[in-house]
């Protein structure tokens, strides 16, 4: 933690310096990362996420975090409990771009016995060790469609790919929760056990029907005589409405203004005043809220000449690359009663309005 005299020296924390040295100890001893991290979930000590209070990053429906492997081999691979500090870990592509990179270890500025160390360096390379000497190289990855775009329903982690072979010889490809994986004694989460290729040919079934479905609509949609003149006009549309709503929105800046003189000058009274002031911000919220849609749907209509080569690619195309899913598609989840449903990267083919209509399953493939 920090020291509270000295803003840039590290001191230990007295709640939990004794984790890190009692994992690096375990390790040590010969304990595996993973029994390690069911130790402390055993007893209920909190990750180190929780410890320090940073939870925002979690999505809505994330389980509460826990100890796993990788957490632990973190812990026992960072040289901040040696006693050094570890500066330019990361860095951004370039001054134009928000986009941060991780640096490689010889890039990064270290700078020895800058504090109390939790861990002696004999204790810290045996345990280097027993982690390298237990680390496989994999010599087959198996990659297929969908990659990446699967989350579980119910705990928002990625479903990784498990291979299987039959008694026949075969060899078949199944999904797994990641949280079930990695702690399935803790029962956090259940298998979401699927076959890759059925669940691949249902996920390109649906949307290639969502598609073709798009295109009907879009027959019926001829304000323009062509694609490009369509898109121009519906964004000077939504660009007028845009500029309505924000002129609305600096009238209700002034009407705060106005009433706030009011009140100054014993006008209107103190709680007229709260009331009418309470009223504003309301509107100015649904305001707000309005403009960020009809931003959304601007951005949307831009990149309509770019959906609809996808759409045609997709439709017309026999073979199907998984870059042209990654453009259409943000995200696939899949639930333990084998319940799947797509959301898109363009809202427009997100129906909300036919939400469960569009959660299919996996047993009607």
């Amino acid at each position: 933690m920090k020291d509270p005299n000295d803003k840039n020296h590290y001191i230990p924390h007295p709640e939990t310096a004794s984790i890190v040295t009692r994992v690096f100890m375990e390790l040590r001893n010969g304990r595996l990362p993973t029994e390690v991290a069911q130790g402390l979930n055993d007893e209920k000590i909190p990750v180190r996420s929780e410890s320090v209070g940073n939870t925002h990053k979690r999505t809505e429906n994330e389980i509460k975090r826990k100890w796993t492997r990788d957490s632990i081999v973190k812990i026992a691979k960072d040289e901040t409990y040696l006693g050094y500090v570890i500066s330019e870990k990361s860095k951004k592509l370039s001054y134009k771009s928000k986009k941060v990179i991780q640096t490689k270890k010889d890039e990064q500025i270290k700078v020895a016995n800058r504090h109390e160390p939790l861990v002696d360096q004999e204790t810290f390379d045996i345990v280097q060790e027993l982690i390298k000497s237990r680390t496989h190289t994999r010599t087959q990855k198996n990659d297929f469609l969908l990659k990446g775009l699967l989350e579980c329903a119910e705990c928002g982690k990625k479903l990784s790919v498990l291979l299987q072979k039959q008694k026949s010889g075969n060899k078949i490809l199944y999904l797994r929760c990641n949280t079930y994986a990695s702690m399935t004694r803790l029962k956090l989460c259940t298998p979401h056990s699927n076959n890759c290729e059925k669940l691949t040919n249902k996920v390109l079934e649906t949307i290639r029907t969502r598609l073709k479905q798009y295109q009907k609509e879009e027959e019926y949609f001829l304000l323009a005589k062509d694609i490009k003149d369509k898109t121009v006009f519906k964004k000077n549309i939504i660009q007028t409405q845009i500029d309505t709503l924000n002129s609305k929105y600096l009238q209700l800046n002034k009407k705060i203004d106005q009433i706030y003189d009011d009140k100054f000058n014993d006008i209107i009274s103190v709680d007229d005043f709260e009331r009418m002031y309470k009223t504003i911000l309301d509107k100015k919220e649904q305001l707000s809220k309005q403009i960020a849609d009809l931003t959304l749907q601007k951005e949307d209509t831009a990149k309509e000449v770019d959906l609809k080569k996808i759409v045609n690619q997709f439709v017309e195309g026999k073979d199907i690359t998984r870059e042209m899913l990654v453009s259409l598609v943000d995200k696939i989840t899949v639930s333990e009663q084998k319940e799947i449903r797509i959301y898109y990267k363009f809202s427009i083919l997100n129906d909300e309005s036919k939400k469960q209509e569009n959660i299919i399953n996996i047993q009607s493939a």
